[in-house]
């Protein structure tokens, strides 16, 4: 048997930090896949062949570890794991720029799109946990979820009541351009911080979340109620209190990239945020004015990347072929 599988990455939209504390957060997928494809095969050899930044090829025997943790996390909790070999390939490259990877959820889209197969059928709650034994107990499972159901969510994952998603869409008259800063970061040192700096902090963390939270209210009300100029408000707003928490934790959220490409949005009147833990990686520029938008994508991209992406309605794809 042939097993395919596909999943979007992610752009988080609003609700960066606050998600880790049950707050809401809203997110799209974009039309950038990870891909996985395994075949169940005879002998008591396994392969892989990755391509993310680089093309690579494994070979182990069956029931031992691939060497990526990613993919030996979901592979280990299959009932094969020990007994049967098979033949697989992932391929992620399209959430990479050269070698470094975009911050369009690039792990999360190959584990959704590898567990598909492995681990069929299993819940996004079942999912999340196991993903997060990646993740070191670190983040909020939204990834997964607009991976998994595309288009536009707004999510919550909360002590009280488990992981809630439902789907929306931006405004009427919304376009955005995503800008890649050029700069990796690592996600999990930044939550790693930010998660030291709440526990010794609890009376300024209390104040900026709840702030924080009401924004995200904010901006989920304009999206029900249609309404573009609230929107654009909210996204500049949250950006503003980003700054503010990145200064409190003593971590650069919104980093000199992200000023200056904030700056020359501000230029033509446009709204931009960090998009994800910040620091590097990608940001998002909002408007309801395409002109205005084109001039500014034209002018950034003398010094940074605009990359190339629209909202994906598919999320995860999965097919069977009997061969």
């Amino acid at each position: 048997m042939r097993f395919l599988s596909s999943a979007p990455g992610k752009v988080i939209l609003i609700g960066e930090y606050a998600v880790l504390c049950g707050k809401p957060a809203i997110a799209f997928a974009v039309n950038r896949r990870a891909q996985s494809e395994v075949n169940f095969i005879d002998g008591d050899d396994c392969f892989l062949e990755t391509k993310m930044n680089r093309s690579n090829i494994n070979l182990f025997k069956t029931g031992e570890n691939s060497g990526i943790r990613l993919i030996d996390i979901v592979t280990k909790k299959s009932k094969y794991y020990k007994s049967q070999a098979w033949k697989g390939k992932i391929d992620s490259s399209e959430l990479y720029y050269h070698d470094n990877k975009l911050g369009l959820g690039s792990s999360s889209a190959t584990f959704l799109s590898w567990s598909s197969i492995f681990l069929k059928d299993i819940s996004l709650e079942e999912q999340i946990s196991i993903y997060k034994i990646f993740q070191n107990n670190l983040g909020s499972g939204i990834d997964l979820a607009v991976s998994k159901f595309g288009g536009t969510l707004v999510y919550r994952n909360s002590q009280e009541s488990g992981v809630d998603c439902d789907p929306i869409n931006l405004p009427s008259g919304i376009d955005f351009s995503i800008v890649y800063t050029g700069i990796p970061i690592s996600t999990k040192s930044y939550i790693m911080s930010f998660n030291k700096w709440r526990i010794n902090n609890k009376k300024k963390y209390n104040e900026i979340i709840l702030s924080l939270g009401d924004i995200i209210e904010n901006c989920y009300l304009s999206i029900k109620e249609d309404s573009p100029k609230d929107f654009l408000k909210a996204i500049s707003f949250y950006n503003s209190k980003l700054d503010i928490l990145g200064s409190e934790i003593g971590i650069n959220i919104i980093s000199k990239e992200h000023k200056d490409i904030l700056n020359t949005a501000k230029k033509y009147n446009l709204d931009y945020k960090v998009s994800g833990s910040g620091g590097g990686d990608i940001g998002i520029v909002f408007s309801d004015d395409t002109e205005a938008l084109s001039k500014f994508n034209i002018e950034i991209e003398r010094k940074y990347k605009i990359i190339d992406v629209e909202i994906d309605s598919n999320g995860l794809n999965y097919e069977e072929f009997y061969e």
